[in-house]
């Protein structure tokens, strides 16, 4: 039963993975031949920005309204990339496309100061990715949209091949070149405004260059490139979920993780097999295993040996003394007698000082519970439910199906239902954008779940 479980759990993370790789395997290629290998991660935080403008307008960020905006922002950037790419040739193109990425990550900051309330935790999300619990539905949409793109490709496969090996000698041959290189970046854009919704940043951007990297470092051909990458693809991320589920720590970074232990041993095999004198190589590399080994236990004693002293109590700690001696007049946080004191004191508080308030009162689900109740802000309701997740699953779960049922903030419903799923270990049929009517079936079935905690 619980292999069972761990299958139902993971596999539309996998089935989502593995529809990932085919195509994004593909363009790393391409990537990789025009030497541009930052562009994926540049398009995808151009992705996340349009994600960031529909978030300012109370969107939800998996909704499709703000896909419709990160679709738009990724032409926007396809256009740009386009444009740069041959006119300037004093210019590395690279250099504007790190142009673009820091251009959208300071935009997407400054979006999410003026967004609506927890805005920050959500486009968190869209950068990190969610794919643990992506939907079925989900993966149907990118297998479509997928497949017309690489119909395009395929169709004038000879064409894309030649803008991206040799765009001079297009051009001498009458190849429109701008065109179709808009065309490349336009479907390519396409593919990571639909990726990064459910993978995130990080992992979209590891998905397109780590097969294409091993690929290329076995063979030239291009399509044995293309089969080398799908099936190292579809190893390491069948590996990296499993081992995420089997060690209980986050599916992305633990998939990114496998990638970059898989890559470094390629490359060391590849190193002694190549090698004229295979035994030489073989000490060698002995030499750098024992080189980091030697580091990471110097960085291990180091900390150790500052651990404790003023060296690691940074700045903080001494301005916070030197602002106690010269403000004793500073007013004190409130005391707490009721859930109504305390909705009021996290109302009035910073993110990081709920968090704070929520871990010292953790002990008193009562008053916790009842503040839930004493508000109307969903976002505090999040808050509260978030900080009793782990040791009060059933109160966290009935403040999360408040949520739900009553909440109006798109987003806000958004990240209750994720929490709510992960306390469940399984998925429901919510819409975070429908009625409640639309969505009685679905909170019926959350309803059950809960009662049957008991309590």
């Amino acid at each position: 039963m619980h292999d069972l479980g761990a299958i139902d759990l993971m596999a539309p993370a996998a089935a989502e993975c593995l529809v990932l790789v085919g195509i994004h395997s593909y363009l790393g290629l391409h990537v990789i031949r025009r030497r541009v290998i930052f562009v994926d991660l540049a398009l995808a935080q151009v992705a996340a920005l349009g994600t960031a403008v529909g978030l300012l307008f109370g969107m939800a960020p998996d909704s499709w309204a703000a896909w419709i905006y990160s679709v738009l922002t990724t032409f926007i950037g396809a256009a740009v990339f386009t444009l740069t790419r041959i006119r300037h040739r004093k210019i590395p193109h690279e250099a504007f496309i790190g142009l673009v990425y820091a251009v959208a990550a300071a935009a997407i900051v400054l979006l999410v100061e003026m967004a609506p309330a927890r805005g920050a935790d959500s486009i968190g999300k869209v950068l990190t990715g969610a794919i643990l619990y992506v939907q079925w539905e989900s993966i149907a949409f990118a297998a479509i949209v997928y497949s017309l793109v690489a119909a395009v490709h395929v169709a004038f496969r000879k064409r894309f091949m030649l803008i991206t090996t040799d765009p001079e000698g297009a051009a001498r041959q009458g190849v429109n070149v701008r065109l179709w290189d808009f065309l490349f970046y336009l479907t390519f854009g396409v593919v990571i405004s639909v990726s990064v919704r459910t993978a995130g940043v990080l992992l979209v951007f590891v998905f397109l260059i780590a097969p294409a990297i091993f690929a290329s470092m076995i063979t030239r051909s291009f399509r044995a490139q293309l089969l080398i990458g799908w099936a190292m693809g579809t190893v390491v991320t069948v590996l990296g979920l499993y081992a995420s589920y089997a060690l209980d720590v986050p599916s992305g970074p633990s998939v990114v993780g496998l990638y970059g232990l898989v890559l470094a041993a390629g490359m060391v095999v590849l190193h002694v097999l190549r090698a004229a004198d295979r035994g030489a190589a073989v000490r060698r590399v002995l030499a750098g295993v024992g080189a980091l080994a030697a580091t990471g236990l110097v960085v291990a004693g180091l900390g150790e040996a500052m651990l404790g002293t003023p060296l690691a109590e940074g700045q903080h700690h001494h301005e916070g003394a030197l602002a106690h001696h010269h403000d004793e007049g500073e007013p004190h946080v409130p005391e707490v007698h009721t859930p109504e004191d305390f909705a009021a004191l996290l109302a009035e508080a910073s993110p990081d000082e709920q968090a704070k308030h929520l871990a010292e009162h953790a002990a008193d689900v009562d008053l916790l519970v009842g503040a839930a109740r004493a508000t109307d802000d969903e976002s505090i309701q999040l808050a509260i439910a978030t900080a009793l997740a782990e040791a009060h699953p059933r109160e966290a779960a009935g403040i999360l199906l408040g949520i739900l049922r009553q909440g109006t903030l798109p987003f806000v419903k958004s990240e209750a239902l994720e929490r709510f799923q992960e306390l469940a270990g399984r998925q429901f049929a919510y819409d975070p954008g429908g009625d409640t009517g639309a969505n009685a079936e679905a909170l019926s079935e959350m309803e059950r779940w809960v009662d049957s905690l008991g309590g």
